[in-house]
């Protein structure tokens, strides 16, 4: 259901840690029982699309149309603009560039922890200077000593101003070994855009590393147009911690936290990077939709859940689907609990199972035979034990007609504004 696909960029920062899947052979009502939530699952779908429609309710597409459009021609003047000189800054500020393009025009709050990463798109293009104005289909450049920046005017004749900048001391997070290139992570980092002088995006970043201790605490807050949106990483070889938010006019829309524990997670070895499930030992995380749900994912051992699924898949060649996805929904569903809430009671109101179905199928018409091709897929059990495929449950265009018109006007405003690269 869209409205689900429409949170996903959000929750996906906690959910993705964690891993869950499927649909189920007994699809529909199982025996009554009591109900926890004190709803039907129909009823459930009713305050589902309620809960849905007031977080679409609070996104206006209008609001971020300057930055945008900003974005978007940015993106096609630095592609085809005249240049003589390395491009390497245009791949980074136009990377960044869609980067604020996809938090703000998708709002995708999962984003916003890639600026908290080592190969940020931020960090990349504050590291270079120079200031550059686009004319006539051409980039000129002067010097600078402190920035990066653009000045450009947009195909409806607004003008824009987009910098990059850094501060504070660096610190070295990698070093080659083979020609002694170095990356590190600046104290300080932002980039602005402003539209006809008046700032319509504003990135900050500011970091505390410590190189000998091998730990991190990163924050990074993006603000545009009243919308805000944030996140706070702290990462020691053991653990490591998200928070992240996201408001409008402080109002807070979504708001989570994400954990996982380990090992060397913040100094990997060689053999690290081949099994990188040897890194984490298990992961926790919580979504907020408003004031009105919850969402709670955990897997208790994720080098085990992986290693188990590598091993099931390994035994099996591909004319054994079945049997492989039905004995991997097994490990999944003993290693991974996904539920849902309602603020107004500590009771699951629903939960994710992953089960194997039959994706496709496939007539061999030279022998007569029909292959059928196995995967893994959701499916929703509510608190009386009732279960439905995800995809079935949250696609009924009846009950959810009005919420997937407003979400495809939304989508479709914003895909206005970035067609360049969509």
């Amino acid at each position: 259901m869209k409205f689900l696909k429409f949170l996903v960029p959000c929750t996906m920062v906690a959910l993705a840690a964690c891993m869950a899947a499927c649909e189920d052979d007994n699809s529909g009502l199982s025996p009554e029982g009591g109900s926890a939530s004190g709803l039907t699952p129909d009823e459930n779908k009713e305050k589902f699309e309620s809960i849905a429609s007031e977080v679409v309710a609070q996104f206006e597409p209008t609001d971020h149309e300057a930055l945008l459009t900003a974005v978007n021609d940015f993106c096609w003047f630095s592609d085809y603009g005249y240049l003589e000189v390395d491009r390497d800054e245009f791949r980074s500020a136009s990377t960044l560039m869609k980067a604020l393009g996809d938090v703000c025009g998708k709002n995708n709050l999962g984003k916003m922890l890639l600026f908290a990463g080592a190969n940020s798109d931020l960090y990349r293009a504050a590291q270079y200077y120079g200031i550059y104005t686009y004319a006539n289909g051409t980039w000129s450049k002067s010097p600078s000593n402190d920035r990066l920046e653009f000045n450009f005017t947009t195909q409806d004749n607004r003008k824009v101003k987009f910098s990059a900048t850094t501060s504070g001391s660096e610190v070295i997070f990698w070093k080659s070994t083979d020609d002694g290139e170095t990356l590190a992570v600046p104290e300080h980092a932002s980039a602005t855009v402003t539209v006809n002088g008046s700032e319509v995006c504003n990135l900050t970043m500011n970091a505390q590393l410590n190189a000998a201790a091998k730990t991190a605490n990163i924050e990074v807050s993006l603000n545009a147009s009243g919308y805000i949106f944030a996140c706070n990483v702290n990462a020691t070889p053991n653990k490591a911690t998200a928070n992240f938010n996201m408001s409008k006019n402080g109002t807070n829309i979504i708001s989570g936290n994400a954990d996982v524990t380990g090992q060397r997670m913040t100094d990997p070895t060689e053999a690290d990077e081949d099994n990188p499930q040897n890194l984490f030992n298990n992961a926790s995380s919580r979504v907020n939709i408003l004031d009105d749900a919850y969402v709670t994912a955990s897997c208790s051992n994720i080098k085990g859940l992986v290693d188990q699924l590598d091993a099931i898949d390994a035994k099996y060649d591909w004319t054994q689907d079945e049997q492989c996805y039905k004995e991997q929904a097994i490990a999944v569903n003993n290693a991974v609990d996904v539920n849902l809430y309602y603020t107004t009671s500590s009771a699951v109101v629903a939960s994710l199972e992953a089960h194997a179905y039959i994706s496709n199928t496939y007539y061999n018409s030279y022998n007569g035979q029909t292959i059928e091709y196995w995967d893994l897929e959701s499916i929703i059990v509510f608190d009386d034990g009732s279960k439905y495929s995800l995809d079935e449950y949250f696609d009924d265009e009846v009950t959810f007609g009005d919420l997937i018109d407003s979400y495809d006007e939304l989508e479709h405003q914003y895909r206005d504004y970035l067609d360049y690269f969509e």
